[in-house]
């Protein structure tokens, strides 16, 4: 009944965090030598429509956040509930992150790797870098936005309290019940 007051450090800071359903991204950038890298990362945004921009928010001590920096660009890959082994591949600690060129659309408009495999792609250049903390927030200008006609059906994969999850979907003819709406009689009092 009621939280549990707790200071802020690590442990209950990321178990708070957790309980955020996230859609789970890979962010992907180019590394020194052009081969396409990435990273598995639940901290984006959209920050505006017009101009179009979003966020990443990428650990410092990371490789791909001095990549990103470096060379001014950025993909973001949205992931489907079939992609979780990309998104595994791209989480592991202590892994040379270098994507399979399979894994990467050969089409050469994209100026950041765009993975074959997502559901929706964001090519971003940096416009704004902001450091707070361990991590730094970079805002992206959108280049070009990538769909997936094929991927129009699939769910997308989400992190939940340190696993991944997948939405049920709703039976056809079913309908969520509405939600109870309650008047107050003061309130249609003072609407006549």
């Amino acid at each position: 009944m009621g939280m549990t007051y707790a200071v802020p450090e690590r442990d209950p800071v990321r178990r708070a965090l957790g309980s955020f359903a996230a859609g789970v991204t890979v962010i992907t950038a180019a590394d020194e030598a052009d081969a396409p890298v990435g990273m598995t990362a639940t901290a984006f945004t959209a920050v505006s429509f017009s101009p179009p921009s979003v966020l990443v928010c990428l650990e410092l001590a990371g490789r791909t956040q001095s990549l990103v920096r470096s060379r001014g660009r950025y993909g973001v890959n949205l992931l489907g509930a079939d992609a979780q082994t990309v998104s595994d591949f791209c989480a592991a600690p202590g892994r040379d992150k270098g994507l399979p060129r399979e894994w990467v659309e050969p089409d050469p408009r994209w100026e950041s790797p765009c993975l074959n495999t997502a559901m929706a792609f964001f090519d971003c250049r940096v416009a704004e870098t902001v450091e707070t903390g361990t991590h730094v927030i970079i805002v992206g200008d959108v280049q070009a936005v990538g769909l997936s006609p094929a991927r129009t059906s699939t769910s997308p994969l989400i992190h939940f309290r340190g696993a991944y999850r997948r939405l049920n979907q709703l039976r056809r003819g079913s309908t969520p019940a509405p939600l109870p709406i309650v008047f107050e009689d003061s309130l249609l009092m003072e609407m006549h």
